[in-house]
């Protein structure tokens, strides 16, 4: 399930590259249910990450850092936090 995962992400990566965001964000949505069921925290922030890159509100985008941030906490990952949140997250 990783892998399929995984692929998905990368998937979403390429249509965020082409320009095609909607196609992108399903993909990552798609992706962040799999790495729920598998529980793999990095994975995990790095989907809401992107996620909130394109999130369709402001409020959605802070939603998702915030998911972000709360799944690399659970696995002492303050490096990731600071390198893609910021160090005021």
């Amino acid at each position: 399930m990783l892998g399929e995962a995984n692929c998905i992400q990368c998937l979403g990566d390429i249509d965020e590259a082409e320009g095609e965001i909607e196609p992108a964000r399903g993909r990552w949505r798609e992706a962040l249910a799999l790495y729920a069921k598998i529980s793999r925290p990095y994975s995990i922030g790095s989907a809401h990450f992107r996620l909130a890159r394109h999130a369709s509100t402001p409020e959605e985008a802070a939603e998702h850092r915030e998911a972000a941030r709360q799944a690399w906490e659970s696995i002492d990952r303050p490096d990731l936090i600071e390198q893609f949140l910021g160090k005021e997250a």
